[in-house]
């Protein structure tokens, strides 16, 4: 018999090996219907390999249930599905469980709990959880306020690419926090951070180049180009600020109409602001023909969203 053992062997290995990669498929069929929004199919995919132990699974099911996407929104059983991924080391579900005590409401925030799952998945170089430590030194959550600390934290993030890191690093560097200011560094940095395609952080770059700091000296045309990189992945206030450098010709060429395009894309993503504006154009004509009934619409829509100027309007 024992000629036939590595056979045997062979074989279960070859099974096993199998399942592995069975399970993969489903997870990433599971893992692309969640991204399209089809959570119905993402359930049903990765609910019997959540109770069959898989890791990866019990975090997808977590998130579904944390999201109430596919399923009604607990986040008792979210966690419950975290913490048993999280048990089997799984970094995503340990930042999730500490995401949970940082953020409350459902539990009290305990930033000392956070941190210690925060370190359980920065000790795998979970990205967000580097992040989230570096905020929690620079803010003095839980620990003592330490910006060497901080600056540490962030430049792990950076490292592996994190647009907020990278940003939160340049501003140290800037301000000579943690570290001696140096202009020349930060502006690399900050360009960096915006080159990492976050839409929020292209958004504040383009903010700084406008309003123009030690690091990023004013400039209309560069605040223009960030801009437009926010806006063009539906960045709504990228947008809105876009559409208002076109109004005024800063740092591209006056153009009332493309002026109009921009803010309408705000204005259609809900941004009040953008609505008053909006509603102001269609008054006067500007960018757009006149139209005292579209005015009215967007002033409407604009002071339902709470701009105080477009609910005078409507009150006269």
């Amino acid at each position: 018999m024992r000629r036939f053992i590595p056979h045997l062997i062979l074989s279960l290995l070859l099974g096993l090996q199998g399942i592995a990669l069975a399970q993969e498929g489903i997870l990433d069929a599971a893992t692309k219907a969640e991204k399209q929004g089809d959570y119905a199919t993402a359930l049903k995919l990765v609910q019997p390999l959540a109770e069959q132990g898989n890791a990866q699974a019990q975090v997808l099911l977590g998130r579904l249930f944390q999201k109430g996407t596919g399923v009604a929104r607990d986040p008792s059983e979210a966690e419950r599905w975290f913490r048993k991924a999280a048990d089997q080391g799984n970094a995503e579900a340990q930042f999730r469980i500490g995401w949970i005590f940082y953020s409350g409401p459902q539990v009290p925030k305990d930033y000392a709990e956070a941190r210690k799952w925060f370190l359980k998945a920065a000790a795998q170089e979970y990205v967000d959880a580097l992040y989230h430590l570096g905020v929690m030194y620079y803010d003095g959550q839980g620990v003592e306020k330490n910006f060497g600390e901080a600056m540490k934290w962030f430049q792990k993030a950076a490292d592996h690419g994190d647009a907020k890191g990278t940003y939160n690093l340049a501003a140290m560097y800037e301000n000579g926090q943690g570290t001696k200011k140096d202009p020349e560094q930060a502006l690399a940095l900050y360009r960096k951070a915006g080159e990492c395609g976050d839409a929020d952080v292209q958004f504040k770059l383009g903010e700084d180049f406008y309003r123009g700091s030690k690091a990023t000296r004013k400039d209309y045309a560069e605040a223009a180009r960030w801009l437009r990189k926010a806006a063009d992945q539906g960045h709504a206030w990228a947008q809105f600020n876009l559409g208002m450098l076109y109004g005024f010709g800063q740092g591209v060429t006056k153009d009332p109409a493309e002026s109009a395009n921009w803010i309408r894309k705000a204005a259609e993503a809900g941004l009040p602001s953008a609505q008053l504006r909006l509603a102001q154009m269609y008054e006067k004509g500007q960018g757009v023909p006149a139209d005292k009934t579209e005015s009215m619409r967007w002033y409407r829509r604009a002071a339902e969203g709470g701009d105080r100027k477009a609910q005078s309007v409507i009150q006269r």
